[in-house]
C-alpha cells in the first residue's frame, strides 16, 4: 500500500510540475558549481519562478551579475536599507545575528558594515569559500533578477520543494 501511495505522489507531482512549466511562469535550470552546497549542488536541476515581484530574506535566486554572462544561484541574506556585517564567523543583518542554512558548519569571512541600497539585494552562497557574491561585487540590482528557485527536482534522490 505504502508503495502504491508513494507511486501516486510521484505521478501527481509530476503533473503538476508540467502544469506550473507550461503555465510558463516557471522554469529549468542546471546548477554549475558548488557555491550553494550543500543546499544544491552542481548539476541539479532547479524550478525557478520567473520575474518574481517581491523577495525575501532566504529566497534563493538566479541572477546575472554585472559584467558577466553567466546566471548566478545564491540566496538573499539583505533586502534594500538592510545593514549587513560578518563579525567572528556571524552574519548580522540590521544588528541581529542571522541562522543560516549552514552557520554551524560553515565559517564566514568578517567584513565591515554594508547599507543594501535601493532597489538592490545583498545575495551570499551557502558555502562560503567556494562563492563569488555580494562580498566581493556588491549589492544586485533587483532588475538582474531573472528568477526564484523553488525546488531541486534533479536528481530524484535530492528532490525537494523549499518552504516560502
Amino acid at each position: 500500500m505504502e508503495k502504491i501511495i508513494k507511486t501516486l505522489l510521484g505521478v501527481w507531482s509530476l503533473f503538476l510540475l508540467c502544469l506550473l512549466i507550461l503555465s510558463r511562469s516557471y522554469d529549468l535550470y542546471v546548477i554549475v558549481g558548488s557555491s550553494m552546497k550543500p543546499t544544491i549542488h552542481s548539476q541539479n536541476t532547479v524550478i525557478a519562478e520567473q520575474d518574481p515581484d517581491n523577495f525575501a530574506r532566504r529566497d534563493i535566486i538566479l541572477f546575472q551579475p554585472p559584467g558577466t554572462t553567466r546566471l548566478y544561484a545564491k540566496r538573499i541574506i539583505g533586502l534594500a536599507g538592510d545593514r549587513i556585517k560578518v563579525n567572528h564567523h556571524r552574519i548580522y543583518v540590521n544588528d541581529h545575528q542571522t541562522v543560516s542554512p549552514t552557520s554551524r558548519t560553515k565559517k564566514y569571512d568578517s567584513f565591515p558594515l554594508r547599507l543594501v541600497p535601493q532597489h538592490h539585494l545583498f545575495v551570499m552562497g551557502d558555502n562560503p569559500k567556494q562563492s563569488v557574491d555580494s562580498r566581493d561585487f556588491g549589492p544586485i540590482s533587483q532588475n538582474t533578477v531573472e528568477g526564484r528557485i523553488v525546488g531541486v527536482l534533479q536528481p530524484w534522490s535530492q528532490f525537494r520543494i523549499f518552504n516560502k
